[in-house]
């Protein structure tokens, strides 16, 4: 079975979104997602994904965001990303910070800058379809 429910509330400048994914494993998953963990031993996933987001990316000033991606059958945090911008009026500056922990399959540390220029471009490793907010 699998479910999932999303939640959002924005009051002025602050938002609160939450996510919450059930997945629970069945016996029509023929390959275990680690090679090397039997499929009777693959736990069953509730994850429930916090944001708080702040300010808006359209108008001068501070804006950012922070969630976690918290999985309750392991008990640990997958994901922590905090996301923070400043706008004037003819150029912005963003950047994020985000940290993956999925076990055997991936654990690392990114972070990502960006400077936008208006009617030039924006220069930097921060895309602007990965923004949280």
């Amino acid at each position: 079975m699998n479910a999932g429910i999303t939640s959002n509330v924005h009051r002025g400048l602050v938002g609160l979104s939450l996510t919450d994914f059930f997945i629970s494993r069945t016996a029509a998953q023929l390959t275990p997602v680690l090679p090397t963990v039997p499929l009777s031993q693959i736990p069953s996933v509730n994850l429930l994904r916090t944001l708080v987001t702040y300010g808006n990316v359209d108008h001068n000033g501070f804006s950012g965001a922070a969630g976690v991606d918290y999985n309750f059958v392991e008990r640990i945090a997958h994901q922590t990303v905090g996301q923070a911008g400043y706008r004037f009026s003819c150029f912005a500056v963003n950047v994020e910070y985000r940290r993956f922990s999925l076990g055997p399959l991936r654990r690392e540390n990114e972070f990502r800058v960006a400077i936008s220029l208006a009617n030039v471009g924006t220069f930097g490793n921060f895309r602007q379809n990965e923004r949280l907010y």
